[in-house]
């Protein structure tokens, strides 16, 4: 028997079927199909999820390029529009064009935005939100939003490049601002999602000044600190100029408040002709930049001598010694004790009868001076409510001696400050704007 023979014998040979054959290949048509769509679907969301991703970083980095043109980076000495014309761009197009009288202006300071006509636009092509607060006494607030795919926001600004516009709720709610309508897919620099700290901008540094000499006086023979009034710092903005410019007189410990960028420093003396040093220096927000000077040798003991008042408000009787020697008393509760002529830029104390060390100053340079001991010290807080230009800064000073100098919207304060003593706040070109005399607690003073 052949093998195809044996073949057809065999019980579990399989018939052909043909009919079912047809219909199941029909199905896994209608199945392959069925696949491809469904690969098709995935592969155009893939897509989408790539494209809204690629936008949502494009959308990131546009908004990062706005934010550093607006505040540079102060880490490489880059201090943007901020640091030239020392105020924030009323809106985005003050970063292309010059607004009228920003002296120091020095841009453009964006180039790639995007833009159509004087508003800036997204990857998605909607207009970039500027969220800006400056309240006096407050942290200063800072945020550039994208409104994302879906092209909506809470923030119905007819310009929302413009901050004075800009409607609650406020991204310094951190995520409460994300649940409002609009506003779960917005894009944020910084991102504030889960840090509502992440708004707060610090543009503010301190200037710090100690100039020292050896005082050949027998009675030190050492270095002190120059005495005030002896150096006047005038120190001015590298970029604004003559429109930015601030003359202080100096005292040991002086501290000015600047807002970032860069300050050209002279130091002149009425005892030197022409500048005695000058210099460039970066001022970083947050920071405080200290400069160390050594001046030429004194002898205290032979320099000119001007009237020395004291007023002591204690309960005991107060001796005043000039570098160790006695000068005079003055009896418990006496007011403007005239002390006679004292040699100036020595070191003063004013102590009790037990010897007990109650202040210690250095008589001024070149005029009559005062000096209130307290029964009780106090905090002096100033806060700037910058009510015009020229009190871009306000310098404050104790009994005609500077304490320091506080920035348009800024607050300083100023402890261990006697019961008694004046006050005397200053705008920026030394004008007279208020006076006050501290009582027996914490006194806070805005102008």
């Amino acid at each position: 028997m052949s093998a195809m023979e044996c073949l057809k014998h065999f019980p579990w040979r399989v018939p052909r079927r043909r009919t079912t054959d047809r219909t199941s290949g029909f199905a896994f048509l209608l199945l392959a199909i069925a696949a491809f769509f469904a690969a098709a679907a995935s592969l155009t969301v893939l897509a989408g999820f790539v494209v809204n991703t690629h936008q949502r970083k494009t959308a990131v980095s546009g908004l990062a390029t706005i934010y550093r043109a607006i505040t540079g980076d102060p880490a490489r000495d880059q201090f943007g529009y901020l640091g030239d014309v020392g105020d924030y761009p009323h809106t985005f197009a003050d970063l292309v064009t010059a607004p009228a009288g920003a002296a120091g202006w020095n841009g453009p300071y964006v180039s790639d935005a995007s833009l159509s006509g004087a508003s800036f636009y997204d990857s998605f092509g909607t207009p970039i939100e500027y969220f800006l607060k400056l309240s006096s006494g407050s942290q200063y607030k800072l945020a550039i939003i994208s409104q994302g795919p879906d092209h909506s926001s809470s923030n119905t600004a007819s310009n929302p490049n413009d901050p004075t516009q800009f409607t609650s709720p406020f991204p310094s709610v951190g995520a409460g601002y994300f649940n409002a309508a609009g506003n779960a897919d917005n894009v944020a620099y910084p991102d504030f999602s889960t840090d509502a700290a992440a708004v707060n901008y610090e543009n503010v540094g301190t200037l710090k000044y100690n100039i020292v000499n050896k005082d050949t006086n027998g009675l030190v023979n050492d270095l002190v600190s120059a005495c005030p009034q002896l150096y006047t710092l005038v120190v001015a903005s590298h970029t604004r100029g003559s429109a930015d410019t601030m003359t202080l007189g100096y005292s040991p410990g002086l501290r000015s408040n600047l807002i970032q960028g860069v300050y050209d420093v002279s130091v002149t003396s009425p005892i030197i002709q022409g500048a005695f040093f000058s210099e460039s220096v970066s001022i970083h927000p947050g920071k405080i930049t200290t400069r160390t000077l050594r001046a030429g040798d004194i002898d205290s003991s032979l320099l000119p001598s001007f009237t020395l008042f004291v007023t002591n408000n204690t309960a005991g009787v107060v001796t005043i010694k000039r570098s160790g020697a006695l000068v005079g008393a003055v009896a418990p509760g006496a007011q403007n004790a005239n002390l006679g002529l004292v040699a100036v830029c020595g070191k003063m104390t004013a102590e009790t009868a037990t010897a007990v060390v109650l202040d210690t100053w250095v008589m001024p340079w070149g005029t009559n001076s005062k000096r209130v001991i307290g029964n009780t010290y106090s905090t002096l807080t100033v806060t700037n409510l910058a009510a015009s230009t020229v009190r871009r800064q306000l310098q404050v000073i104790r009994d005609g001696v500077l304490l320091g100098t506080v920035y348009q919207r800024k607050s300083e304060a100023f402890p261990n400050i006697p019961d008694g003593a004046t006050i005397t706040i200053n705008d920026q070109t030394g004008g007279l704007v208020a006076t006050s005399t501290v009582g027996t607690s914490d006194l806070f003073l805005s102008y």
